[in-house]
């Protein structure tokens, strides 16, 4: 190979290699909550549970989630974050039914809270990110008359 026809090739590595466009950091009404933003997934005893989630961005956010066991779906929900004019809310589609809302309670920018009182299950979500980069993930209210909780730690999909 002559020396001269490395060049488009080692032109083509550097573009390969050279780091995309910075992003801004996020701003408006969900900076706070920017640290969901990523594919998110967790194995454990032939359950896999995965949640996608999309950058804060025109005052929304959008997300997918589903578990998976073997090679079957068992479930899924779309998923949204809204800035509204009464607040920011979680707002909930499983299987892509009837939406149900949870206003935020509280966030911290490593952690947020939704909440529905008048929901039964859920009635309360947590997104916790943890010192290890974990996503937590922790749904909590009453099925059946009795407290239950789920709580899952999700790590980023490479």
């Amino acid at each position: 190979m002559r020396p001269a026809s490395l060049l488009p090739l080692l032109a083509m590595l550097a573009c390969a290699h050279a780091p995309g466009p910075r992003r801004p950091a996020p701003a408006g009404p969900l900076a706070s909550l920017a640290f969901i933003e990523g594919a998110w997934r967790s194995e454990a005893d032939g359950t896999t549970v995965e949640e996608h989630w999309n950058a804060p961005r025109a005052g929304s956010m959008l997300g997918t989630g589903r578990v998976i066991v073997g090679e079957r779906t068992v479930f899924f929900e779309f998923l949204r974050v809204e800035a509204t004019g009464a607040g920011i809310v979680y707002i909930a589609m499983p299987r892509g039914g009837a939406a149900t809302s949870f206003r935020l309670e509280s966030a911290s920018g490593t952690e947020a809270v939704f909440v529905n009182p008048d929901h039964d299950f859920p009635s309360r979500i947590v997104y916790r990110r943890a010192a290890d980069g974990a996503l937590v993930t922790r749904v909590e209210g009453v099925e059946d008359g009795r407290p239950r909780v789920e709580e899952t730690q999700l790590r980023p999909i490479p």
